[in-house]
C-alpha cells in the first residue's frame, strides 16, 4: 500500500479536477443547487473526494445537466 506522501500528487489532481468541475456549474444551477454545493465544498477541505465527488454529481444531476464540461471534469477526477 503506498504511503500518503506517494498519493499527495494525485489527490491534488483530483482536487483541481473536482474545483474544475465546480467552477463549472452555471449561476442558475447554484440557486437550486445551493445544498449540494456547500456540501462539496466542505468535503474538499476535508480531503474526501469521493464524497466531493458524489456531492458535484448531485448538483449536476438535479441544476445543470445539460452542462457537459461538468461531466468531463468529473470523469477525469474519478
Amino acid at each position: 500500500m503506498p504511503a500518503d506522501s506517494e498519493l499527495h500528487p494525485s489527490w491534488i489532481r483530483t482536487s483541481v479536477y473536482l474545483r474544475e468541475a465546480r467552477a463549472h456549474i452555471s449561476e442558475t444551477a447554484e440557486g437550486v443547487c445551493a445544498d449540494e454545493i456547500s456540501e462539496f465544498e466542505d468535503f474538499l477541505k476535508h480531503n474526501e473526494l469521493e464524497l466531493a465527488l458524489d456531492a458535484i454529481e448531485a448538483a449536476f444531476s438535479k441544476g445543470d445537466g445539460a452542462n457537459w464540461r461538468i461531466l468531463e471534469y468529473m470523469a477525469v477526477a474519478a
